[in-house]
């Protein structure tokens, strides 16, 4: 199936969407980061996960909200797709 091509204002109009998505997803990470006394950003592990967390949650709301699809992961039904679902769960992902 072929994708419809789209005009110069519906364009615009995607990158205005996933721009304010990208601007907000910055805002929240921005303000997660401590600089120490050196000037040195240091990123926990539970820092880490988090940001990714925000990330992936950003990544699919803005999907939604520009696009109308919702981004499902579909891991294979194997033990090694069950075993990575339940650490990502463990970790806080909402695949």
């Amino acid at each position: 199936m072929a994708e419809e091509r789209k005009n110069i204002k519906e364009v615009f109009t995607d990158a205005e969407c996933v721009s304010d998505g990208l601007s907000q997803l910055v805002g929240q990470v921005g303000d997660k980061f401590v600089i120490d006394e050196e000037g040195k950003v240091t990123v926990s592990f539970e820092l880490g996960i988090e940001l990714a967390s925000l990330t992936w949650e950003s990544i699919k709301a803005n999907a939604f909200k520009c696009y109308g699809k919702e981004i499902k992961v579909a891991l294979p039904d194997t033990f090694t797709g069950r075993l990575l679902g339940g650490v990502l769960s463990f970790l806080g992902f909402k695949l």
